[in-house]
């Protein structure tokens, strides 16, 4: 794990897991969270995008396409 990040370290463990295997999706919800105002990704969100795209780069060399939520 890379301990640089302060917003995006699960992002990071997905993108190295997909360098092992390919991601499948399901149709059902295995687990939920939720959001509240004080959360540090709802507070700095622009800086998580930040960080995710910067492991997408080094990840795949590519940026995530434009989100409905980038701010």
């Amino acid at each position: 794990m890379d301990d640089s990040l302060a917003l995006a370290g699960d992002f990071e463990l997905w993108a190295r897991f997909y360098q092992h295997t390919d991601l499948y999706g399901v149709a059902i919800p295995l687990g939920a969270y939720r959001l509240h105002g004080d959360q540090k990704t709802t507070r700095h969100f622009a800086d998580y995008m930040q960080e995710a795209d910067r492991i997408l780069q080094t990840y795949s060399g590519q940026q995530r396409p434009d989100h409905p939520l980038k701010t």
